[in-house]
C-alpha cells in the first residue's frame, strides 16, 4: 500500500512539473501576452513618446519575458525622471509611472543649465528661462553633466540659500 502511495505521489509531482513547464512555454510564446500598449503616467514636462523611447520594448514583444528592473533603470537614466515604476498590466500593457524633477534654478554659464533643487542638471539651454526661476551666476568654468549633481560647492550653497529664502 505504501508503495502504491509513493508511485501516485511521484506521478503527481511529475505531472505538476510537466504542467508548469507547458504553462511557462505557453505564457512566453502565446500571442495573448504580446505587448499591445505602453502607457505613460505622471509625465508633465517629458513627452510620452520620449519616455516610451527610453525602453527597448516594441509592440508584439512577449510581456512575460520583459525584465521590469532593467526597464525601470532605462527610464531613470533620463535627467528629468526622479522616480519610475514599470509594471505589467496583464495581459498586454506595460505601464510606466514617472515622477519628474522640477526645474528649480538656472545656472548661468556656457551653456546655461536648468537645475532641480538637489543640483541635478536637467537640461542645457541656450536661452534664458522664465523670470520665476532664480539665476545662479559666478564661476562659469564649472563642469556640468546632464543627469548628475553639479560639482561646484558655491552652486550647491546657492541652491541651499534659494531653498531657505523660498520657504519664507
Amino acid at each position: 500500500m505504501a508503495a502504491v502511495k509513493a508511485v501516485y505521489f511521484i506521478a503527481l509531482v511529475l505531472g505538476a512539473l510537466f504542467a508548469l513547464q507547458v504553462g511557462k512555454k505557453w505564457m512566453t510564446t502565446s500571442l495573448y501576452f504580446e505587448v499591445a500598449a505602453i502607457e505613460v503616467l505622471g509625465n508633465n514636462h517629458l513627452p510620452t513618446d520620449d519616455v516610451r523611447n527610453l525602453i527597448s520594448v516594441v509592440k508584439g514583444q512577449n510581456i512575460v519575458t520583459l525584465n521590469m528592473d532593467s526597464l525601470r533603470h532605462a527610464v531613470l537614466s533620463h535627467p528629468w525622471v526622479k522616480e519610475a515604476t514599470v509594471k505589467r498590466a496583464l495581459p498586454r500593457t506595460v505601464r510606466i509611472e514617472v515622477v519628474e524633477r522640477k526645474a528649480f534654478a538656472m545656472l548661468e554659464g556656457n551653456p546655461n543649465v536648468l537645475l532641480d533643487e538637489e543640483g541635478v542638471v536637467l537640461e542645457a539651454t541656450g536661452e534664458l528661462v522664465p523670470a520665476e526661476l532664480p539665476h545662479i551666476s559666478g564661476d562659469t568654468s564649472e563642469t556640468v553633466t546632464l543627469g548628475r549633481v553639479v560639482a561646484g560647492e558655491k552652486t550647491l550653497r546657492a541652491l541651499e540659500i534659494i531653498k531657505v529664502v523660498s520657504a519664507l
